[in-house]
């Protein structure tokens, strides 16, 4: 496992490499019209099965209108406990609150083969919070035993609810992981928050080191592949195409299933950049990546954290940079707490 090495460019900007390769196992598909790849990529790994809950639907069942009801059943939570982690769609009518992110048409289009590279290396998260219930969200593979997501998928800022462990799923389809499930108890949120939870600290990361076992025993990411990430100045990042991707937690898609749409970068800010790319609930953390066709490489050069208008995703700045290298390179151990402080696993 060679160490990645960033590189400075003359107009200020800062890249972390990304690794993915189709296989990372050696050899090549040749492309047929008709053929899946996704059986023979994903040949030998620990598929596995994973539940769908009531009313969320599948590709051959449609979600049913209003799902909430069934959902807090399958959750087994309180109404209370579940309207804090659910989407708006699923919670119904809240004084104050505004549809979250979709802009005119919802062109957002699903991903038809996730076991394939960049949609892999995208994860599907289930967190599990310290009162048993439960939320969703997405994050994306930064480094070889690291997932990076938005640090409100760790600790909710309007409840205190911290995450007990986090079920992370690469390319997860509806109710396939193609990959397996990854189980951690081990991740870290920006210092400062939530106390700055309008700031930049809204990005966390969690550590699949405990993974790194038979086949993936050099990382789940050197085996999958990881993206990049940038610092781009203000110049670079105006009208820049970006792409994003996540698994929206709502009543009109099958749950758990991949989600694509891109864009300009519509507003720069000092700690975030602002977009037109649809998104709803569950996709925080995913990757806002500008895509270099010509060095095949897929840089992440924002983490998506909110659904206003526009979207607003984490910038990655310089010192987001220096911290999401710290976290590629030694990913968390134990729950580093809200505040800083780690806390035992079964704290």
């Amino acid at each position: 496992m060679t160490p990645r090495i960033p590189v400075e460019q003359p107009d200020g900007s800062v890249v972390m490499p990304s690794f993915m390769r189709m296989t990372n196992g050696g050899g090549s598909l040749e492309s047929v019209p008709g053929f899946v790849h996704q059986r023979a990529i994903a040949d030998r790994f620990d598929k596995v099965r994973l539940p769908v809950p009531p009313g969320l639907g599948t590709e051959s069942h449609p979600p049913v209108p209003h799902p909430a009801a069934a959902l807090r059943a399958w959750l087994g939570t309180s109404p209370a406990a579940l309207g804090s982690i659910l989407p708006l769609l699923l919670q119904g009518p809240q004084p104050g609150a505004g549809l979250e992110t979709v802009h005119g048409v919802d062109d957002r289009v699903k991903v038809p083969d996730t076991a394939l590279i960049p949609w892999r290396c995208i994860c599907h998260l289930q967190i599990i919070f310290e009162n048993g219930s439960q939320g969703y969200g997405t994050g994306w593979l930064a480094g070889p035993h690291t997932v990076v997501t938005a640090a409100h998928c760790l600790c909710d800022p309007r409840t205190g609810l911290r995450a007990a462990e986090v079920r992370v799923t690469p390319g997860r389809d509806g109710g396939i992981g193609p990959y397996g499930q990854f189980v951690s108890e081990d991740f870290a949120t920006a210092p400062g928050w939530p106390d700055d939870a309008a700031g930049a600290c809204d990005i966390g990361a969690v550590s699949l080191q405990a993974h790194a076992t038979g086949m993936f025993g050099d990382g789940v990411g050197e085996r999958l592949g990881y993206f990049g990430f940038a610092h781009f100045p203000d110049a670079r990042l105006d009208m820049l195409l970006v792409n994003n991707s996540g698994y929206p937690f709502e009543a009109a898609k099958p749950f758990a299933t991949q989600w694509f749409n891109g864009g300009r970068i519509r507003g720069v800010e000092r700690d975030h950049v602002t977009y037109m790319i649809d998104t709803e609930g569950g996709q925080s953390g995913s990757p806002v990546f500008f895509y270099d066709a010509d060095a095949d490489q897929r840089l992440v050069i924002a983490v998506h954290c909110v659904g206003y208008y526009p979207n607003r995703g984490v910038r990655i700045t310089r010192a987001v940079f220096d911290m999401l290298r710290g976290w590629s390179e030694n990913p968390p151990k134990g729950r580093l707490g809200a505040r800083g402080r780690s806390r035992s696993r079964k704290g």
